[in-house]
């Protein structure tokens, strides 16, 4: 790419908002490394300006999102005719995936739209040397979903294998959790107890790394993106095991909300309510309730 002098950077100016392009080509021309020499309402008549060549560009600063065509397929047709033209979306980004798919075609990179001119011009310098270019957020947009892609498919992947180990009647169990379904309609649906069911999907569990049939679901809801009838499902499944391991003594902790467990009550003495009378109430269990310290902030505030 030929190096350009502060006065001589030639910009190309694409976005289908008239006000955007007369206001950024008004700030820009006021940079004295800039010259905005044309602008487009759009992908065609930008590779059109670009085709017939009688305004020389040196550097492209390209809306990603435009009706017609929008910023990645413009960017793509443009790299089809000038493989070595430098473009630099201008972006709000409302899509990560879109910064992935136009960094495929192999734009420069990104410069949102609230940055300072001086900040977008010296991004279109970089850009006609070759270099790369990026605001912070839009880098944090694609380190913060890269790292979130990461685990997920890290995640899954893992899931998956210990899945395909399970012998055949324990992926039943494990389908019937992925579609929410509780004890009782997995009983039903493969005729079985509700007592074998609750064996083997503890035996599931233990095979999958999970400690509670609830950090399972929640695993599996993540992973399958659960609709509003999922959701119903979910939460009619959480009763059910609320309600089942609480009876049998185990603690249910959801972090930062509450922590449910049955507590021992030892016998007492007590009044009858409606004659003042002692009365001898028997040991027996209750259900203590300790709230999350997420909730108290939030019932604080």
């Amino acid at each position: 790419m030929p190096s350009h002098t502060l006065r001589s950077l030639r910009v190309l100016i694409v976005d289908d908002d008239p006000l955007i392009r007369t206001t950024f080509a008004e700030q820009l021309d006021s940079q004295r490394a800039i010259t905005v020499v044309a602008a487009a309402s759009g992908g065609r008549q930008a590779i059109s300006l670009l085709m017939t060549g009688q305004q020389p560009i040196d550097v492209v600063l390209l809306d990603s999102d435009m009706p017609d065509m929008d910023g990645a397929q413009t960017a793509r047709a443009i790299y089809e005719r000038f493989p070595r033209m430098p473009i630099v979306m201008f972006t709000v980004f409302s899509r990560d995936e879109m910064l992935a798919e136009a960094l495929a075609e192999g734009v420069n990179g990104f410069i949102t739209k609230d940055e300072s001119t001086e900040n977008v011009a010296a991004a279109l310098l970089r850009a006609s040397r070759g270099e790369p270019v990026m605001s912070s957020r839009p880098t944090k947009m694609l380190v913060s979903a890269y790292q979130s892609e990461q685990k997920r498919a890290s995640a899954e992947a893992r899931i998956q294998e210990l899945v395909n180990e399970l012998p055949p009647r324990l992926r039943d169990i494990y389908t019937c959790l992925l579609e929410g379904l509780t004890n009782r309609r997995i009983a039903r649906k493969l005729g079985i107890s509700e007592n074998t069911v609750r064996i083997y999907v503890s035996e599931v569990l233990h095979r999958l790394g999970h400690t509670s049939r609830t950090e399972l679901i929640a695993a599996i809801a993540e992973k399958a993106g659960l609709t509003k009838t999922d959701a119903d499902a979910f939460l009619g499944a959480f009763q059910d095991v609320l309600v089942e391991n609480v009876a049998k003594g185990e603690a249910v902790k959801i972090t930062g909300l509450m922590g449910i467990e049955r507590v021992e009550r030892a016998a007492r003495t007590g009044r009858n309510p409606r004659t003042g009378e002692e009365i001898q109430i028997p040991a027996g269990y209750g259900v203590k309730v300790t709230v999350g310290s997420s909730l108290k902030k939030a019932v604080a505030e």
